[in-house]
């Protein structure tokens, strides 16, 4: 798996917490990336041209921390970073 990021993005810490929480943090590949600049090779990735990013190892390309913690990381233990939508989004 690939993980574009930027050392800077809380964003990116969350999805490496959870990946550390894992123990799959050494079958990810860092890719440092300014989204700023909005290269045509991330942008094929993301086209929203934010971090993270990650591609996996069949190719598929997700974004936005919340999906890349709970479903490419994705494994029997259940990731603490990560909280049901619905509790995020003030749901009951």
């Amino acid at each position: 798996m690939k993980l574009c990021f930027s050392s800077t993005s809380p964003y990116v810490r969350k999805v490496r917490a959870c990946a550390i929480t894992r123990e799959i943090d050494g079958q990810i590949e860092l890719v440092p990336t300014d989204a700023n600049a909005s290269r045509p090779a991330f942008v094929a990735i993301n086209p929203l041209s934010k971090v993270p990013a990650l591609v996996t190892d069949d190719g598929v390309a997700l974004f936005d921390s919340p999906v890349i913690a709970s479903t490419s990381t994705a494994s029997a233990t259940p990731c603490p970073c990560s909280r049901p939508m619905a509790r995020r989004a003030g749901g009951r």
